[in-house]
């Protein structure tokens, strides 16, 4: 009875030691996906304070570690959240349609240097600040940073039937931390 016993204990505390799953995710990770241009795309972990410098440090199932540089990706979810590259910077889409999508700028390339084989060459980046909001039409083709100065014509220029909300942005009731319910706005008027 006792080596019953001593077996059944001695089988509990080995299979407890295995009962983590090889899925844990650890700090600062989230499960995503990235989509390079070459119509590929790896499923894994990615973390997700690294947006900020623009590179994208991925974990494979394997749990080894691989750095990604934003010229080779396309996109890349973290969970729900979606991401596009746009100029080497990493941008969160808000809001997706097909009149209107409405970024914000995560990460800025603006300097950093790449290279091509040995030769070094320094990017642009694009226009704006990490937290900026960017519009984008249907197209998709570029991405116009939006501010306080240009909001009302930017709004006007891309929903000319929608009077009453350029109105409301030029009186003041409406302004760029609003850009998630004027996009959306814009995109629902006729």
């Amino acid at each position: 009875m006792k080596k019953i016993l001593l077996m059944i204990v001695v089988t509990i505390l080995a299979n407890a030691g295995y009962s983590q799953t090889p899925t844990e995710v650890p700090d600062g990770y989230k499960k995503g996906n990235i989509f390079f241009f070459d119509s590929t795309s790896v499923s894994g972990l990615i973390k997700t304070n690294s947006l900020k410098s623009g590179k994208i440090i991925f974990l494979t199932a394997e749990k080894r570690k691989k750095t990604y540089e934003t010229s080779l990706i396309k996109e890349f979810a973290i969970e729900s959240d979606k991401y596009i590259i746009y100029k080497n910077d990493i941008f969160m889409e808000l809001v997706r349609n097909m009149k209107l999508s409405l970024y914000q700028k995560q990460s800025s390339s603006d300097g950093k240097i790449e290279y091509n084989g040995t030769q070094p060459i320094i990017t642009a980046g694009s226009d704006g600040s990490i937290g900026d909001y960017f519009l984008s039409t249907d197209t998709g083709a570029s991405m116009e940073l939006l501010n306080k100065r240009n909001l009302a014509d930017d709004i006007q220029k891309y929903c000319s039937n929608c009077s009453s909300l350029v109105a409301e942005i030029r009186a003041g009731k409406l302004s760029v931390a609003d850009s998630r319910q004027i996009i959306q706005t814009c995109n629902n008027c006729n």
